[in-house]
């Protein structure tokens, strides 16, 4: 239990930003017509900011479901790439518990797990991480939601495109991880900003973004291996 408390601690600065960015989804998600318990179900039951934010982009009448599910696999496709680095933590552990504790996991897991060479059980570690970053993103979904109607319009509707500077405070973090390749980051927060200029949606261009970081990631990791 120490390293679990440890990992809260140690999350509440990187964690508090995580309360941020759901106030700013919770009121994008009213400006997308989202109602309060499908909003609040979304950050209890998905947990992943960027598909969240990704997806009350086209939210509708009638939900694109396809759409929806490719896009949201492609842009949390990462974690793939974060659960190799730091699977062998869970090795060993119950199947409920790896379950449990993978639903938890957060960029800000991978960051402070990454650096965690101090901590003897990183997988209470990591946990400890994770569920300080669940509560604040419940909480931050919760005011998010109350105080949209005390906003502006004008100000509702521009956090609709909240999403983009999610992915922004995403690069910070992942750039500040001591291991892994940074070029891919860099490269997809060009796109970011490329594509934002040329004022397509945002939903375009998150994808577009995580295509360009996982392809370039990709290309670097076969030469690497090639040059190895």
């Amino acid at each position: 239990m120490d390293d679990f408390r440890r990992g809260v601690l140690d999350s509440l600065g990187l964690g508090s930003t995580a309360a941020i960015f759901a106030t700013i989804f919770g009121a994008a998600a009213v400006a997308q017509g989202v109602e309060f318990m499908e909003a609040m179900a979304l950050s209890a039951f998905v947990f992943a900011g960027s598909v969240q934010f990704a997806t009350i982009s086209i939210w509708g009448d009638t939900l694109p479901f396809a759409t929806v599910i490719v896009s949201g696999f492609l842009i949390a496709s990462r974690n793939i790439f974060m659960g190799m680095a730091l699977g062998h933590v869970f090795v060993g552990q119950p199947t409920w518990q790896k379950y449990l504790k993978i639903f938890f996991y957060t960029d800000v897991s991978y960051v402070l797990g990454m650096k965690a060479d101090h901590i003897k059980n990183k997988f209470a570690y990591i946990c400890g991480v994770g569920a300080l970053v669940y509560s604040f993103w419940m909480i931050g979904t919760f005011v998010g939601l109350l105080i949209a109607e005390s906003l502006q319009k004008s100000v509702v509707d521009s956090l609709a495109y909240a999403g983009i500077m999610y992915l922004g405070m995403l690069v910070i973090m992942l750039m500040k991880a001591k291991d892994g390749f940074k070029v891919p980051i860099v490269l997809a927060a060009i796109t970011i900003l490329v594509l934002y200029w040329l004022g397509v949606e945002q939903f375009v261009i998150m994808l577009g973004s995580v295509l360009v970081g996982g392809v370039s990631n990709l290309w670097l990791e076969l030469r690497s291996r090639k040059n190895g």
